[in-house]
């Protein structure tokens, strides 16, 4: 083989490795990803009555009320628990809780992913969590049995 060729070949070749990366760069900035969390981690903030009362419409999907949580998440705080008395600020968050285990819709693992996300943030919290928990899953085999 000629120099002149090898020269030509290794040039062609370069060329293709740019061209490659220069598409993939590109497609990259038109298809940016991101996490779910990181999406959905502002969305509107509500109120918890808001909230509460979106979750009294038995059509919301499970991802509906995945994003409901996340917006409780994000936008609500548990108020520093001192002895073993719930706040009635506390019952009124807790209640969320409840409202979302009872939910038609909601899913193992939306429930799951809200006891585990506020017992991460909340140890302190975390049989009160369990126990509200407990009591939206009775009141939901309670209806279901009923109907």
């Amino acid at each position: 083989m000629s120099s002149g060729l090898l020269g030509f070949i290794i040039v062609f070749v370069i060329l293709i490795i740019v061209f490659v990366i220069v598409v993939l760069v590109m497609m990259n900035k038109k298809n940016p990803k991101t996490s779910t969390t990181t999406s959905k981690a502002s969305p509107k903030a509500l109120s918890l009555e808001q909230m509460l009362s979106r979750l009294s419409n038995p059509n919301l999907s499970s991802s509906e009320l995945h994003e409901l949580i996340l917006i409780f998440i994000n936008t609500q705080k548990l108020p520093f628990k001192s002895g073993k008395n719930l706040s009635s600020d506390a019952k009124k968050k807790l209640d969320f809780v409840t409202a979302i285990a009872m939910h038609e819709s909601s899913t193992a693992k939306n429930i799951s992913f809200l006891n585990r996300e506020l017992s991460k943030r909340y140890s302190s919290y975390k049989k009160e969590i369990d126990a509200y928990e407990q009591m939206g899953l009775a009141k939901r085999k309670m209806r279901e049995n009923k109907g």
